[in-house]
């Protein structure tokens, strides 16, 4: 994990504040370029420079993205697998939660949920990149 903390440029230097906003992986601080925006402890926040286990970064506004952390990419066993892309296919079926359903119904409205036997792939365009979530 890298800490993420705020910094100012002083002296030609950049001095990193003694608190972190938070930690993001490796793999993400890696994808950076200088003034990438990116979201962490509710706030925008923009890379500068990356020194030694601390991402430094400045506020920032505007278009941001979200770090994503590849724990949460665990494998699902086959029969969890299953239920979920049933759920995702035909909600109706299901008891959802509000939440859950209202996500549904924006994706819906935004794209498309797929059937069971489907799989949608997305892509978000971010400069000359491409992110594939």
């Amino acid at each position: 994990m890298v800490r993420v903390t705020p910094a100012k440029f002083v002296a030609q230097k950049w001095r990193p504040a003694s608190e972190a906003v938070g930690e993001v992986e490796e793999w993400f601080a890696a994808s950076l370029r200088v003034g990438d925006s990116f979201i962490i402890s509710g706030r925008t926040w923009a890379f500068m420079h990356l020194d030694n286990d601390k991402l430094l970064v400045v506020p920032a506004s505007g278009q941001a993205v979200i770090p994503s952390f590849q724990g949460g990419k665990f494998p699902l066993t086959t029969h969890l697998a299953q239920r979920v892309r049933e759920m995702i296919a035909e909600p109706e079926r299901f008891h959802l939660d509000n939440a859950v359903s209202a996500w549904l119904d924006m994706q819906r409205q935004r794209s498309a949920l797929p059937q069971a036997d489907q799989m949608l792939v997305e892509t978000f365009p971010r400069g000359d990149r491409q992110a594939f979530p």
